[in-house]
C-alpha cells in the first residue's frame, strides 16, 4: 500500500513536471468531454427523458395509420379522431382501462379585472383518472363534470398556480372568467404536469355538443392499457372496430380500417429526431477521440524525452507495472482535470443552448424535457472520463516501458531515440485526421441543413414590425359580423396611433405557422390521394401586402369586394407554388379546389407575390372568423 501511494504522488508530480503541456492537454480534454457532456444531457433530458406519469409504459396514443391515407375517400377526415370516432371506440373496446379524448384551446382569462391568455386543453371527463394524475389541491373531474347543464369548472396548472395565486389554497373555490364564462376552480394538478406541454388549465368537454359525424376537431386520444394485454391484442381489436365503423359509416368511414397505436412519450420524440441526437452524440464523440489522440501524441513526446529516467528507475528495480502504474497515473491527473473542466464546459453549454434555442425562440415543450447535467451525465461523464484517460495514457505507457533500457543507457545522449515510438506517433496522427475529416464531413452537411433553413429573409423589414395574438371569444363576438366589424375598428384605431405607419391581421406568425391543405389544380388527374398537391394557407386583411411593402409580381391584391362568399374566391399564390405547378406559364387565373371537403369551392389566383422561401402557400382575404 506504501508504494501505491508512493508511486501515486510521482506520477502526480511528473504530471505538473511541465505545466504548458498539462494545461493544454486539460483544455483539449475539457472541450471534447464537454461537448460529450452537452449531448448526454440532450439525450437525456429530451431524448430519452419520460414525463412522470402513473405507470408511463402503460400509456398510448391512437389515431388513423397514416399509411393507409391513399385508402381515404373522404376528405374530411384525417388522422387525429373526431369525437365521434373517439365515442365510438370507447364503448366497443375492452383492451384499454379508460380511453380519453382532448383538444388545444387558447383561452382569455379575465382575474381581477385583467385579461391574458392562457393555454388550456378541452378534456373528456376521464381524462385525469386515464393519465393516472392526482390533485395537488382540491379535487379533478369527475363523472357528472361536462354535462350540458352542468356547473362550470377548470383545473389549473400547478406553474398557474403559483404564478397568478402565488400558490394560495384559497385558489379553490374562486371564479375565473374563460371566454367570456364565469369557471369555478375545483383543484390543482400535481407539480410537473402540463400535458401535452405547457398547458396551464384543463375544462371539461361539454358531452352531448356532437359535431356532424366526419367534422370538428381532431382530438388528441390517450389510452391506459390493461394488465396483461399485449399491444398487439389491442390494436387487432381496434382495427376490427374501425373495420365494423366502415360498414357501419361508409359515407364518412371508407378507407379508415387501420389504427395506429404508439407508446404516448413517442409523440414527443420520433425516430428521425432520435437519429439526429445519435449522429449529435457521434460527433461529440469524434471530437473527444481527437482530444485523446491529441493527449496520447503529448504523452508520448513526454516520455520519450524521459527516456533516460525510465531506464535509470529500471536498473535501480522498478518493475515495467510501476513504470506503466506512473504513467499512468500522470495521464489520470490530466484526465480528472479535463473531466472536471468538460462538466464546466459542458453546463455553461446546455444553459446557453436551452436559453437561445427554447427560451429565445419561444419553443413549446413539456416541463419534464430540460438539459441540465443530472446524476445520470455525471455518471456517464465519469465512465468517459476513465475511458479518455485509459485511451490517452495507457498505450503510451505500454509502449515505453517495452523499450531495451539497456541500449538506452548506453546512448550518452539525454535526447536519445532509441525508442523507437515513431510509428505509434504516425499512428496516432493518422486518427486524428481521419477524426477530424470525419467530423468536418458530418458538421458541413448539418451546418448546410441550419443555414438553408434561415437562408430567407422576409421580404418587409422585421426590425419595424409589432407583433400581438388577438382572439375574440364566442360568448361576446358570436357571429361573423360582429367579428369582422372589431377588426375594422380596432384596425382603424391602430392605423391613427402616432408612429404606426400600416396596421393588418393575419392567421399566421411571420409566415412561418399556417394550416395545410391537400388541394386538386383545375384539369389535372390525379391516381390517389398522395399524388394531390400539399398548399398552406394564410388568412390576411386586404391590404396586408400593400401594408407589409411586398411586391406582387403579377396581377393584382385583394379588394375590399374578395371576401370567401363571392363567387371569384380569390386567392394569391407565391412564386414557389406558381412555379412548380405552372412552369413556364402564367398562374394568374388557374383554378384550385380544397378537397378536404366537397362543399368547398373552387379558388381562383389573381395574383403572384414575392414570397419565394417559404413553400407552397396560398393567401387568402379575412374570413368572417378568425383562424
Amino acid at each position: 500500500m506504501t508504494n501505491f501511494f508512493n508511486d501515486f504522488k510521482v506520477g502526480i508530480r511528473l504530471a505538473f513536471k511541465n505545466l504548458g503541456s498539462v494545461v493544454f492537454a486539460v483544455v483539449a480534454y475539457s472541450i471534447g468531454l464537454g461537448l460529450v457532456a452537452l449531448m448526454l444531457a440532450l439525450i437525456y433530458g429530451i431524448a430519452k427523458g419520460k414525463p412522470d406519469y402513473q405507470d408511463i409504459d402503460r400509456l398510448y396514443h391512437m389515431r388513423w395509420d397514416p399509411d393507409t391515407q391513399h385508402l381515404w375517400t373522404q376528405g374530411n377526415q384525417f388522422e387525429q379522431w373526431r369525437i365521434h370516432t373517439f365515442r365510438d371506440f370507447q364503448e366497443a373496446q375492452s383492451s384499454f382501462e379508460d380511453l380519453s379524448a382532448s383538444v388545444n384551446m387558447r383561452l382569455s382569462v379575465v382575474k381581477d379585472g385583467y385579461a391574458n391568455l392562457a393555454s388550456g386543453l378541452s378534456v373528456t371527463e376521464d381524462f385525469f383518472r386515464t393519465m393516472g394524475i392526482k390533485p395537488h389541491l382540491g379535487r379533478l373531474f369527475n363523472e357528472d363534470e361536462g354535462g350540458p347543464d352542468s356547473p362550470k369548472v377548470v383545473v389549473l396548472g400547478y406553474d398557474y398556480w403559483m404564478k397568478e395565486f402565488a400558490g394560495s389554497r384559497s385558489a379553490v373555490g374562486s371564479s375565473l372568467t374563460l371566454n367570456g364564462i364565469a369557471y369555478t376552480v375545483i383543484g390543482v394538478a400535481s407539480e410537473g404536469f402540463d400535458f401535452p406541454a405547457e398547458v396551464e388549465m384543463w375544462i371539461p368537454r361539454v358531452r352531448g355538443v356532437l359535431e356532424k359525424r366526419g367534422e370538428g376537431y381532431g382530438y388528441l386520444v390517450v389510452g391506459r392499457l390493461k394488465e396483461g394485454v399485449p399491444i398487439g391484442t389491442a390494436n387487432a381489436e381496434f382495427n376490427t372496430i374501425a373495420k365494423n365503423l366502415e360498414a357501419t359509416y361508409p359515407d364518412t368511414n371508407t378507407g379508415f380500417v387501420s389504427v395506429r397505436i404508439e407508446r404516448l412519450d413517442s409523440m414527443y420524440i420520433d425516430d428521425n429526431l432520435q437519429t439526429q441526437f445519435n449522429i449529435m452524440l457521434a460527433c461529440s464523440g469524434l471530437v473527444l477521440l481527437i482530444a485523446c489522440a491529441n493527449v496520447a501524441n503529448l504523452l508520448l513526446s513526454r516520455t520519450i524525452l524521459r527516456t533516460r529516467e525510465l531506464a535509470i528507475r529500471s536498473s535501480l528495480g522498478a518493475t515495467r507495472s510501476r513504470l506503466v502504474y506512473q504513467m499512468l497515473v500522470e495521464g489520470l491527473v490530466i484526465a480528472i482535470l479535463g473531466g472536471i473542466g468538460g462538466w464546466g464546459v459542458g453546463e455553461y453549454a446546455s444553459r446557453m443552448v436551452w436559453d437561445f434555442v427554447v427560451n429565445g425562440n419561444g419553443v413549446t415543450l413539456p416541463s419534464w424535457m430540460h438539459m441540465n447535467i443530472d446524476w445520470r451525465v455525471m455518471l456517464s461523464l465519469v465512465g468517459v472520463t476513465i475511458l479518455a484517460c485509459i485511451a490517452a495514457g495507457l498505450l503510451p505507457a505500454l509502449k515505453a516501458s517495452k523499450t531495451n533500457m539497456n541500449e538506452v543507457l548506453k546512448d550518452s545522449g539525454r535526447s536519445s531515440t532509441s525508442m523507437s515510438l515513431g510509428w505509434f506517433s504516425r499512428v496516432l496522427v493518422f486518427l486524428q485526421l481521419s477524426f477530424s475529416l470525419g467530423l468536418l464531413v458530418v458538421t458541413g452537411a448539418m451546418v448546410k441543413t441550419v443555414t438553408a433553413s434561415e437562408e430567407y429573409n422576409p421580404p418587409y423589414e422585421k426590425s419595424r414590425m409589432l407583433i400581438a395574438r388577438l382572439d375574440l371569444n364566442e360568448a361576446s363576438y358570436p357571429s361573423g359580423p360582429k367579428q369582422i366589424e372589431f377588426r375594422r375598428q380596432f384596425k382603424e384605431k391602430l392605423d391613427s396611433i402616432p408612429g404606426v405607419t400600416a396596421a393588418g391581421f393575419s392567421s399566421a406568425f411571420d409566415m412561418m405557422y399556417n394550416w395545410n391543405s391537400i388541394f386538386k389544380i383545375e384539369g389535372s388527374e390525379y391516381d390517389k390521394k398522395e399524388d394531390y398537391p400539399t398548399v398552406r394557407n394564410e388568412v390576411i386583411s386586404n391590404d396586408y401586402f400593400e401594408k407589409m411593402g411586398i411586391p406582387i409580381l403579377e396581377g393584382r391584391g385583394f379588394l375590399d369586394t374578395d371576401t370567401p362568399d363571392k363567387e371569384l374566391n380569390a386567392v394569391l399564390a407565391n412564386t414557389h407554388l406558381a412555379e412548380k405547378f405552372w412552369p413556364g406559364e402564367s398562374a394568374v387565373g388557374k383554378r384550385l379546389k380544397d378537397v378536404w371537403s366537397d362543399e368547398f369551392p373552387w379558388v381562383t389566383i389573381v395574383a403572384i407575390d414575392h414570397t419565394h422561401g417559404f413553400g407552397q402557400i396560398l393567401w387568402r382575404p379575412s374570413f368572417p372568423k378568425d383562424v
